[in-house]
């Protein structure tokens, strides 16, 4: 699906997340094309990601789809929120770098139970590794990778 840009930026792809600042110029001459959420093209943008994700997703219509704009450590937060347990069951966290820290971290703050493994951002976790943990206690029900 292919969506160009306002009058006279036809040539412009859309793009409604620019990214860090340390973008390619290609990405930075799209940021030239500015969509409000209150413009009907920016709407209709949208309204058609939202409709895709849930085609690719294989949801009826008794399923939506809500976008979220901000960061990263934005998006985690809302996940973890939403689906972590809350009680009775952990989330195990793979913390081998800084967004698996934060999680486990983010965790913390909301007074889910989990159990973290962390290793370094270099360091690579064998999948038995995984299942020895997983193995030792039945309360692990959600993995955070």
């Amino acid at each position: 699906m292919q969506f160009n840009g306002p009058e006279g930026q036809e040539d412009m792809p859309y793009l409604l997340t620019p990214g860090p600042l340390t973008t390619s110029r290609g990405v930075k001459l799209a940021m030239l094309a500015d969509w409000g959420s209150r413009d009907v093209e920016f709407r209709k943008v949208v309204l058609d990601i939202r409709r895709e994700l849930l085609r690719i997703a294989g949801c009826d219509d008794t399923y939506e789809c809500v976008i979220m704009q901000g960061s990263g450590t934005f998006a985690i937060e809302a996940a973890l929120g939403s689906l972590a347990p809350q009680r009775r069951k952990k989330t195990l966290v793979v913390a081998n770098g800084a967004y698996g820290e934060r999680a486990a971290n983010i965790l913390e703050k909301l007074g889910r139970p989990h159990e973290r493994v962390s290793k370094t951002d270099t360091t690579q976790i064998q999948p038995q590794h995984f299942t020895r943990v997983l193995d030792a206690d039945a309360s692990l029900t959600h993995v955070k990778c």
